[in-house]
């Protein structure tokens, strides 16, 4: 039996299995540390799920991600 679509927190292994992804992704492809969401209290940071997001970076609660402070900060 072939697999259409994994459930949040796993991926697409190959058409018949879904593997689990990394304890922080919500969701994930490829591999299970290419997050493309992040659970609670975490932001995507490139395919990597991160507390906080460092230099030049800010934590965009509006979308779970790392995004690019403006040129001024």
């Amino acid at each position: 039996m072939c697999v259409n679509k994994c459930s949040d927190n796993y991926f697409k292994f190959d058409n018949t299995h879904c593997k689990i992804c990394d304890s922080n992704c919500k969701t994930c492809e490829i591999s299970a540390t290419n997050c493309l969401s992040c659970k609670d209290a975490t932001y995507l940071k490139g395919t990597v799920c991160v507390a906080e997001c460092g230099d030049r970076l800010y934590e965009n609660i509006l979308n779970n991600k790392c995004s690019d402070c403006q040129e001024t900060c």
